[in-house]
């Protein structure tokens, strides 16, 4: 029961974040969904490597998550749709909450 609470609350999220992972960029968008993510979340990267090429064979939506403006890029994507790019941390906050 608490887990159908749970779900009708807050639906699930995901978040995928193109770019290089070893980038100060990519890890300042990493440190903020760490830190607001919880339960029902999923966060991956696409580094446009293997990983990224083999999970857009099952989830074809990833393939086209790339980097915008050389920054690394925070997707943010919900109840089957994905919302805007985010490059800047402080909007993926706002974003996440």
């Amino acid at each position: 029961m608490l887990c159908a609470l749970e779900l009708a609350l807050e639906p699930p999220r995901h978040v995928v974040i193109a770019g290089d992972p070893r980038a100060a960029d990519f890890q300042a968008l990493a440190r903020v969904v760490g830190a607001r993510f919880g339960p029902l979340r999923a966060v991956a990267a696409a580094d446009g490597g293997e990983g990224q090429a083999w999970l857009s064979t099952r989830a074809p939506w990833i393939g086209a998550m790339i980097p915008v403006g050389g920054r690394a890029t925070a997707y943010v994507c919900e109840e089957c749709a994905c919302r805007a790019p985010l490059a800047d941390p402080e909007e993926l906050a706002r974003e996440l909450s």
